[in-house]
């Protein structure tokens, strides 16, 4: 079905496809990409609640997939990799702690807001 059964990595998928890519379209506006990914987010969610009436599985993984591929060609006419931007994503993301700070995920944070409740 995919990657498990050639053994390729996501790396190795998303770099093919910047190679196919790139012989397949000219360059295109990183904007333009963008909308394509929010339309494919839409997509995301209806193939969503299909599959929650009974509709399959694989059209819901398909929006997934063709939403990180409009996302990796975004970053790719920026100039990025997509693998940096999870990166740092998941850096700022890491260190939160939701079940300590449920408001914000970080204690600095959730003092400033609960001072700024107060005031009000």
């Amino acid at each position: 079905m995919g990657a498990t059964e050639t053994n390729e990595t996501l790396e190795i998928i998303l770099a093919n496809y910047r190679a196919w890519r790139r012989a397949q379209f000219d360059p295109t506006a990183p904007g333009s990409l963008l909308l394509r990914a929010v339309g494919e987010i839409g997509e995301l969610a209806a193939a969503h609640e299909d599959e929650l009436r009974g509709g399959p599985v694989t059209e819901t993984m398909d929006g997934v997939g063709d939403t990180v591929l409009f996302l990796e060609a975004y970053c790719a006419e920026r100039g990025w990799l997509l693998r940096d931007c999870v990166e740092l994503a998941w850096g700022q993301v890491r260190p939160r702690d939701y079940r300590r700070w449920p408001r914000t995920g970080r204690a600095h944070l959730e003092a400033s807001r609960s001072r700024k409740a107060g005031d009000e």
